[in-house]
């Protein structure tokens, strides 16, 4: 059991230190297809969007391992998810574009201060 909890604690330090590496990216990323929808390049900003999909996963487990926001903070993203899901659905590249401008990168940035916030604390 002990180990256990060792080898979890350790798993969660590298998905946090992999976190504050790459949230900041993520970020970007998303500011990026948002530019591109909006400025009527929905076929590239489409390619990227798939792309980051596999990102947003990832965060989502992130979170499932991690308490870093509230659990209402969590379930909004969720139903994000799935608007969002809808809208690439619908091909409406307005809708995606205002939720990962609007919703999802403020998001991934408040989780990216959360693991910060977490970095400096064990520093002190």
């Amino acid at each position: 059991m002990i180990g256990e909890n060792l080898n979890h604690e350790a798993w969660a330090e590298g998905l946090k230190k992999t976190g504050v590496e790459y949230l900041p990216k993520l970020s970007r990323g998303l500011t990026a297809i948002t530019e591109l929808m909006r400025n009527g390049n929905e076929a590239e900003g489409a390619r990227f969007f798939a792309q980051a999909t596999e990102s947003l996963r990832w965060l989502v487990g992130l979170l499932t391992n991690i308490s870093l926001v509230k659990a209402s903070e969590i379930e909004k993203f969720g139903e994000d998810l799935n608007t969002l899901l809808t809208a690439w659905e619908n091909e409406d590249y307005v809708l995606i574009a205002d939720l990962l401008e609007y919703e999802m990168a403020p998001f991934v940035e408040q989780v990216n201060s959360a693991l910060l916030s977490l970095e400096e604390k064990k520093k002190m």
